[in-house]
């Protein structure tokens, strides 16, 4: 998708396609502004870590900011698809997210059956 979005040649994007730490963030200077908001769809649920990478997005949003995460719900912790509501929930309170809000608002149908969706949504 990053070579699709590239072809474009947007004069207002850049894209980076990377696992996002400290270092990534220190190397790309528009990685460096806070945002009001960030957005995850479909992608934490595939990061080695995801714990670290909560609370380095964390710490790219403005105070107040929201960040609000898409994933497949796993149907339980041994899943290799997907993340539980324990472990998201776990994972918005150790990086100190205040206002966290965790809904399974949809389904969707897929050559493996139906899939239940989560929505995780937290604040700095």
């Amino acid at each position: 998708m990053i070579k699709h979005l590239d072809k474009k040649a947007l004069s207002n994007v850049s894209s980076i396609a990377n696992y996002l730490s400290d270092e990534l963030i220190e190397s790309h200077p528009q990685l460096t502004t806070k945002f009001d908001l960030i957005v995850a769809s479909s992608v934490c649920s595939f990061l080695p870590d995801y714990e670290t990478t909560l609370t380095v997005l964390k710490s790219r949003l403005k105070q107040g900011g929201t960040l609000v995460q898409w994933d497949w719900l796993a149907t339980d912790e041994s899943s290799n698809i997907g993340l539980s509501e324990h472990r998201v929930n776990q994972a918005f309170k150790a990086s100190g997210f205040t206002t966290i809000k965790i809904t399974t608002p949809f389904m969707m149908n897929s050559s493996k059956g139906n899939m239940q969706v989560i929505m995780a949504m937290g604040i700095k």
